[in-house]
């Protein structure tokens, strides 16, 4: 409901529905929804993750023998297949569009390990769903591509990051990152970025946009593992 408020103050109108994305009939009655109401869909953006449920950070310094599998499932049945079930289920209202554009919300960069397996794999697995869905889909006129955010001040982080971590230059707002997708989707050249995975604060730079404080976020670096 904030967000949706937020939205309508910024001059459009949002609608808050709510949405299971593990459970595919849900799915398909936002679908129908959108739909009904639209008759098309212009923009998908695939950020719902779920695989921080129960999380606890101990968890990842933990040797692969000792790390439960029911984090595996969390993060691909909340994450890699809940992008996969809403972008199937919506589909056929995206070739109704002229923009036609899907971003898959992931992380990495440039291929380096992220310091635990079934993270690192599920990761590396939206970024090629973005991949595959451009390269199936490029006759249809789609364009889809994998976004990377750094280190996102959300409600959450905010509350629980050391000072010393949301001061870092890498750091950025939530709206941010919609500043990232305004880009890409208003750029009559975004067909060529189709396929591939883009950091957010390059696209900061690459487009000449900034965060809503004014401040230019460096893109995202993570160490070597």
């Amino acid at each position: 409901d904030d967000t949706a408020r937020l939205v309508s103050e910024s001059g459009g109108q949002g609608l808050a529905l709510a949405c299971d994305h593990t459970d595919d009939a849900a799915v398909a009655a936002l679908a129908e929804a959108i739909g009904a109401g639209h008759g098309r869909l212009d923009l998908l953006v695939n950020n719902v993750w779920g695989g921080y449920e129960q999380y606890d950070p101990r968890l990842f310094a933990q040797p692969p023998w000792e790390q439960p599998l029911w984090r595996w499932d969390k993060m691909f049945a909340t994450g890699l297949r809940a992008h996969y079930a809403t972008t199937r289920a919506l589909l056929p209202l995206l070739l109704g569009s002229p923009l036609k554009l899907i971003v898959e919300v992931s992380s990495g960069d440039d291929g380096k390990f992220l310091g635990d397996i079934q993270y690192d794999v599920v990761k590396a697995a939206c970024d090629r769903l973005a991949f595959a869905l451009a390269r199936r889909l490029r006759r249809e006129g789609i364009t889809a591509l994998a976004l990377h955010p750094g280190f996102t001040r959300t409600e959450r982080v905010e509350a629980v990051a050391p000072p010393e971590m949301l001061a870092q230059t890498q750091t950025h707002s939530a709206r941010f990152v919609g500043r990232c997708v305004v880009a890409l989707a208003t750029d009559p050249q975004r067909a060529g970025r189709s396929g591939g995975t883009f950091k957010a604060g390059q696209l900061g730079l690459d487009y000449g946009f900034t965060d809503v404080d004014g401040s230019q976020p460096a893109p995202f670096v993570i160490p070597e593992q």
